[in-house]
């Protein structure tokens, strides 16, 4: 996909680093032309970011079908009467991808998770946090349960915080007879938990560019 396929009005996702820290920030297409998108700028101490402080971007358009990432972005500042704008531009055409998969980060960590059955009744087991988005996590157990549970967990986003992760079972994967993987979906969508993906992500990255 071209990015200028991409409709005005619609809404997109621009991910980069500034000034050492990760950023995902939802922007409104306002025009565009065959390979460029405008959109409005992000400011800080109501001054406009220009474009080459803006580390390792790269802009997500998500659909109902999937997800496409736009990278080798050259961005810059523009007026348009009283505002300021990115103009940004890319030669790069992007592949759809799953959304399921979209932005889902391997854990594998062992955890402590608390299964609460629809009824109300709750009860501890151990497993492994498999990965996460910030739609959903998968986790493996070794107990069968029902579509339909909740399953809750405690995530590390730094060395001394963490938060608690609550989601509907809403898939089941039998590993092996004994051995059991289960999709479990957000009600609710987390700027905190978005922000550590984003920040394990871009590590993840910056650690195969090095290699």
């Amino acid at each position: 996909m071209n990015i200028g396929l991409i409709p005005e009005k619609a809404y997109v996702a621009l991910r980069f680093s500034y000034v050492g820290e990760d950023y995902e920030k939802e922007l409104q297409v306002c025009h565009k032309t065959f390979n460029k998108i405008y959109v409005p700028s992000i400011k800080d101490r109501n001054n406009p970011i220009h474009g080459n402080k803006l580390e390792q971007a790269a802009l997500i358009y998500k659909t109902d079908q999937g997800y496409y990432e736009f990278k080798e972005l050259n961005i810059r500042v523009v007026t348009v009467g009283d505002k300021f704008l990115y103009e940004i531009q890319s030669d790069y055409i992007a592949e759809r991808q799953n959304r399921r998969a979209a932005f889902r980060v391997p854990i594998g960590s062992p955890t402590n998770v608390k299964v609460i059955e629809e009824s109300g009744k709750t009860r501890r087991v151990s497993g492994v946090l498999h990965d996460l988005s910030a739609l959903g996590m998968a986790v493996i157990l070794y107990n069968k349960l029902e579509v339909g549970n909740k399953l809750e967990v405690n995530f590390n986003v730094t060395d001394k915080a963490s938060i608690k992760l609550v989601g509907d079972v809403v898939r089941i994967d039998e590993l092996t007879s004994k051995k059991f993987l289960y999709g479990c979906k957000f009600d609710d969508r987390s700027e905190t938990l978005g922000k550590a993906l984003l920040r394990r992500q871009l590590e993840d990255r910056r650690r195969k560019l090095n290699s």
